[in-house]
């Protein structure tokens, strides 16, 4: 495992690979557009909290965002089509064990 918190960075990277302002990622992860200025700038850490929100946004790991370098990365596109399959798939997944619980309970 890498030892070099490049957080602020990578927070930078991502959502300048998606394309987003400071002011979006707040809005997704329920920060002002500041406080994501800090945290790219390494003058303020997200809480737990927070920088789950940022992980799962960019569907990473904590500990990836944390210690990978995504200084390379340009853009990222991602296919509608794809994200609602999988969206659907899980959503599937989820009935079924719903009803698997359901079963085995009875």
């Amino acid at each position: 495992m890498k030892n070099i918190n490049r957080l602020g960075a990578n927070i930078r990277s991502l959502r300048k690979a998606y394309r987003e302002t400071q002011e979006q990622l707040g809005e997704i992860i329920h920060v002002e557009k500041n406080a994501v200025s800090y945290y790219e700038n390494d003058k303020r850490e997200p809480n737990k909290e927070t920088l789950r929100a940022i992980a799962k946004h960019y569907m990473v790991s904590v500990e990836e965002l944390l210690y990978e370098d995504f200084s390379d990365i340009d853009r990222i596109t991602i296919d509608k089509n794809v994200v609602e399959n999988i969206s659907t798939l899980f959503s599937q997944l989820f009935h079924l064990k719903k009803r698997l619980r359901i079963q085995v309970s009875k």
